[in-house]
């Protein structure tokens, strides 16, 4: 009997708590509409004091946590880019804002959603309690975001944070990780940084692979800030077109990219090209498991930049030298480079075909070639180029891969457009023509445009960078930002420039034909 009289009641309050949670409890309270009247709006005011401080400063819409940049006291919400103009039902929350109450005050759904991502409207919330008011400011963004949270400051030395990376119509991804501040002449462009995060399980444990959206599982993803292209867009283009040249699984080919916006400890940082780098180990172990207790990597690097890694001088160029990525004896790091470090110091040119028919891969050298002439890439002879020393058959033989590629697509080549960027171990090969190379290198210029390295792929690729950038209200919040100052994104000089190159190479390749 007891327990029939205690059942209206449970039920009761069941109800109750199932009200609360519909409404939006204390806890948890969920931005109102915007009224009709703004006077009700100044009545809330009128009834209590404006507040010296933020009243909210962590926000969810849908469930998903919003970046805050505390300086603008403005949240922001990505919506992505290809959905329409018309707006999904969206649910602002206060998870944990005691005693606080939300309404709009704008009504965003009188603009159309494109317009107002594009042109990154910011949308007035009043945040209320029983006895002080505040405003903050909602925007809408086309990009995915990305939040680290760090326990201090953010330096070259591991730091670490929290990562938070969202994407529209998908669940917040959250992960423990570490970060610092990566690049040589990178870190020079400060206040504009890039960042290289790998994911852990906290503390000083271990890497742990994480499934990134957009890009693919990994344990690592760096952040470039794009901070000497006006542009942002030609590292972008540069991995997107080898991407096209290479398979898609060998090694050291295209590596997946995506813009994002950054927000760091409550900063607004800007846009950045999010990709992961390579696994060393990974790519050598995709021409099998064995690779990596035999073969060895190298970059060719330029010398006024201080270097983590042992470097050994080139001995053509005081310039530049060859900084060492990985080899299976660290003393004995540099003995995979001597067969190339031979070829690069011989005079003869018999002997040097001899060499250079033992020891280079003919295709990686010409297909690298092309690419790098193609975009004008004059950061990448004297500076970041991979050399992979790869045993085969018992003997070594290098192979050609890229890195860094911002300086590209006319970027510091002023108007040369038929500027050839000099690699003289190529250069040689092809001017003695060895192993056909002349002919070879035609037959590789015309797989390459088959795999959709054009003129028209580059100009749909850039348009596809322009809409990006462009209508996520992304690059103009980044030129405001970093106070650049142009706020429209515009790839008319990369589409040109590029015009003239494949001009350029087509008559070249055709020359060496004949």
């Amino acid at each position: 009997m007891r327990r029939r009289g205690l059942l209206p009641g449970m039920l009761a309050l069941f109800a109750l708590l199932a009200a609360a949670v519909c409404a939006g409890s204390p806890y948890v309270p969920a931005a109102q509409k915007a009224p009709e009247d703004i006077e009700a709006i100044w009545a809330i005011e009128d009834a209590r004091e404006e507040s010296d401080v933020p009243l909210v400063t962590a926000l969810k819409m849908n469930g998903v946590p919003l970046a805050y940049d505390a300086a603008e006291n403005t949240f922001y919400c990505t919506l992505g880019l290809e959905d329409g103009e018309a707006w999904p039902e969206l649910r602002l929350t206060a998870p944990g804002a005691k005693g606080v109450r939300l309404m709009f005050v704008d009504d965003y759904t009188y603009d159309w959603r494109s317009e107002a991502v594009a042109e990154g409207y910011a949308y007035q919330v009043l945040a209320y309690t029983e006895t002080a008011f505040g405003y903050f400011d909602l925007v809408f963004t086309g990009l995915p975001i990305v939040q680290l949270a760090a326990e201090a400051p953010i330096t070259s030395e591991d730091t670490q944070v929290q990562f938070t990376f969202s994407v529209f119509g998908e669940t917040a991804q959250s992960t423990p990780a570490r970060a610092h501040l990566r690049g040589d002449r990178s870190l020079s462009w400060k206040p504009k940084g890039g960042y290289k995060i790998e994911f852990t399980r906290g503390g000083d444990s271990g890497k742990v692979p994480q499934h990134v959206a957009g890009l693919c599982e990994t344990d690592e993803i760096i952040l470039l800030p794009l901070a000497i292209d006006s542009t942002m867009m030609r590292d972008r283009l540069s991995w997107d077109i080898v991407s096209m040249a290479f398979d898609p699984d060998e090694s050291f080919g295209g590596l997946p990219n995506q813009y994002v916006e950054l927000f760091v400890d409550g900063r607004y940082e800007g846009v950045y090209l999010m990709m992961t780098p390579y696994d060393i180990g990974e790519e050598m172990r995709k021409e099998g498991q064995e690779t990596i207790f035999r073969d060895s990597l190298y970059r060719v690097t330029s010398l006024e930049m201080e270097k983590d890694r042992p470097v050994l001088p080139d001995p053509t160029s005081p310039e530049t030298g060859f900084e060492l990525f990985y080899a299976p004896s660290a003393a004995h790091g540099f003995d995979g480079l001597q067969e190339y470090l031979a070829l690069m110091t011989e005079k003869d040119d018999a002997k040097f075909t001899q060499k250079a028919l033992a020891c280079l891969d003919l295709d990686s050298l010409l297909r690298y070639t092309l690419i790098m002439q193609l975009g004008c890439m004059v950061d990448n002879a004297g500076n970041n180029l991979y050399i992979w020393a790869h045993s085969q058959g018992g003997q070594t033989r290098y192979r050609f891969a890229f890195w860094d590629m911002d300086l590209t697509w006319g970027l510091y080549a002023g108007d040369e457009g038929d500027r050839w960027v000099e690699l003289p171990v190529a250069d040689r090969v092809i001017a003695l023509d060895v192993g056909g190379a002349r002919s070879r290198i035609g037959e590789i210029w015309a797989d390459l445009q088959r795999r959709g390295v054009t003129e028209e792929t580059i100009d749909a690729l850039v348009t596809q960078y322009v809409h990006e950038l462009g209508d996520s209200g992304a690059y103009a919040r980044d030129a405001q930002r970093w106070e650049k100052g142009g706020f429209v994104p515009d790839g008319y000089e990369i589409v040109g420039f590029a015009s003239a190159r494949f001009e350029m190479m087509n008559a070249w390749v055709n020359a060496l034909g004949e």
